[in-house]
């Protein structure tokens, strides 16, 4: 794809420029002297007015209401300056005469003669190969974007049928020298977006859009061919593969070697096939691409997809609970399964990882049944649209069974969670299509794990972390009877903390010891904001520095608003 955006944008380096296309071929670089400043600012406008109604709007048709607020610019302009023609004497041409009918079987029938056949058998092998990738093509977009439509609308669908059903089509369009057809996600979900619900809407699109066509053809026809330059570079800006921007802004996976390794690794790909499209071809570029996928499949393949599997209560959450909860945790930690993954989650092992899956989240006589399943996608470089697919019917699977299904190293703002809102998984609000249950997306797995005992905590019936603790049941004050703790108490003043707010920060004096009796409060690296511990309320922290006479070796930041009290040296 991106071969073909570059394709498309030095197709229209002539008119962008003001230059006949044959001047262009003729002299090469020495035609590029005589570029038309209008022509190339036309083009400017045009591609400004696709960004700003798109971003401003991005229901309303950009394309064709840019195209239109454009040519009707340059004929204002014409008729202001009382130029004969829009941009007559600028190097702004029009479009001209185009054909009007509709093509119809019978345009196919001078094929059938003696030259025909002739021509045919000359191209014969350029059209088969052309038409077969094609139809490689087709069926993958199609078979992929089904699945992403079927878990937006919670339905299943025959994908079997679905391509015959795209098969029959394309050979019938073929009759009519029509390009070929495949069923397309983006226009699904505009058509769903709009309250499309039935086939019937998918009629009355088609016929619209065939109004559209007809209606606008012969005012294309005194379109500026610059405009339309502009739409269709835009259009080129559109067909850039988003995954390949991503990795060229190293923004697709972690810092670990692997990860880098495998974006390094495509990049290259993404490069060879690039220029190979734009050097011999379409048919060239994706049948080196398929060979060089094969390969990186078949290396992937090879390599496992689960680098570590553990429970809760091998490592626990960094999260520091009081007794009560701390035993009530004890016994059931064993029920929070984790999974690191590692590697790339695309069509080629989303199956084996479900099987993978499976093992852990089975109930076993010697523990406790599972209760939640968290899948660390730190390490993980890249989702495709089938491994977006596979976590949204892995939670399906797993909420039946009581088993909640916790993504780690995924935010809603991050690479991964673009991935999953781009193929539908967070579904789009404001639309009536039925929602699936919320996810559960956490930033690593030590805060997946933390959620997953607050669930815990939560069906054993004990309080919410950061419920207050009266005073005397803190920790510190344990064993004092009713004199000894006022008097200590009559000495720590209480602070009141924020959300966000630092208790105090690395490199401070260690000069006070803390008790937090409401809240939550985290120790935390100032730099890379790592956490180190989370105290519940109960807890005394600060106290060894005080001890030791140092100072303080990270920040402590209250987790929501909080009370301390403060004894200071």
């Amino acid at each position: 794809m991106n071969g073909v955006a570059v394709l498309i944008a030095l197709s229209q380096l002539a008119p962008a420029l003001g230059l006949p296309v044959a001047q262009l071929q003729r002299d090469g670089v020495a035609a590029l002297a005589a570029w038309q400043p209008a022509a190339l600012a036309v083009v400017v406008g045009t591609a400004a007015l696709v960004a700003v109604v798109g971003g401003l709007a991005p229901r309303w048709p950009a394309y064709l209401v840019a195209l239109v607020l454009a040519m009707a610019a340059v004929w204002a302009i014409a008729l202001a300056v009382g130029a004969p023609a829009p941009g007559a004497g600028l190097g702004v041409a029009m479009v001209g005469p185009l054909q009007a009918t509709v093509p119809l079987p019978t345009a196919l029938a001078p094929l059938l003669g003696e030259a025909g056949f002739a021509l045919l058998e000359r191209h014969a092998g350029v059209v088969l190969s052309t038409a077969l990738l094609l139809a490689l093509l087709g069926s993958l977009d199609t078979a992929l974007n089904l699945a992403t439509v079927d878990q937006r609308m919670r339905t299943r669908s025959d994908p079997n049928r679905t391509l015959a059903a795209v098969a029959l089509v394309n050979m019938a369009l073929g009759l009519f020298g029509a390009l070929p057809v495949a069923y397309m996600r983006l226009r699904a979900l505009a058509a769903l977006n709009d309250g499309g619900r039935t086939a019937g809407a998918v009629v009355i699109g088609s016929v619209l859009l065939a109004a559209v066509f007809l209606i606008g053809l012969p005012l294309i026809e005194r379109c500026p061919k610059p405009v339309v330059a502009g739409v269709l570079l835009m259009l080129a800006w559109s067909l850039v593969d988003p995954w390949s921007l991503a990795l060229l802004r190293g923004r697709d996976g972690a810092v670990e070697a692997g990860s880098v390794t495998d974006r390094r690794l495509s990049l290259v790909v993404v490069a060879v096939v690039c220029g190979v499209t734009v050097i011999w071809g379409f048919v060239a570029g994706v049948a080196l691409g398929v060979l060089l996928s094969f390969v990186v499949l078949v290396r992937a393949l090879n390599r496992s997809l689960v680098r570590l599997h553990y429970t809760a209560a091998a490592i626990p959450s960094r999260r520091v609970y009081g007794p009560v909860q701390e035993q009530a945790l004890a016994g059931a930690r064993a029920g929070i399964q984790v999974l690191e993954l590692e590697g790339a989650l695309f069509f080629g092992n989303v199956d084996r990882l479900e099987l993978e899956v499976e093992t852990p989240v089975r109930a076993s006589a010697a523990g406790p049944p599972p209760t939640s399943l968290v899948l660390d996608l730190r390490r993980v470089s890249t989702v495709d649209a089938s491994g977006a697919v596979m976590l949204g019917r892995l939670q399906d699977l797993l909420a039946p069974r009581g088993v909640t299904l916790r993504l780690a190293g995924v935010t809603a703002d991050n690479r991964h969670g673009a991935a999953l809102r781009a193929h539908g998984m967070l579904g789009v609000a404001g639309t009536p299509i039925p929602a699936r249950p919320p996810w559960s997306l956490h930033e690593d797995a030590d805060r997946a794990i933390e959620a997953s005992e607050r669930a815990l905590l939560a069906a054993a019936g004990l309080p919410p972390v950061g419920t207050p603790v009266p005073l005397a049941q803190c920790q510190l004050f344990a064993g004092l009877d009713a004199a000894d703790f006022e008097f200590v108490r009559s000495r720590m003043p209480e602070r009141e903390l924020g959300t966000g707010e630092r208790v105090f920060a690395q490199g401070d004096a260690g000069d006070a010891l803390y008790v937090l009796s409401a809240g939550s409060v985290s120790i935390l690296d100032s730099s890379r904001r790592q956490r180190f511990f989370s105290y519940s309320p109960g807890m005394t922290f600060g106290e060894l520095v005080v001890l030791d006479g140092g100072g303080r070796s990270a920040d402590a930041v209250a987790d929501e608003p909080s009370r301390v009290c403060v004894r200071s040296r």
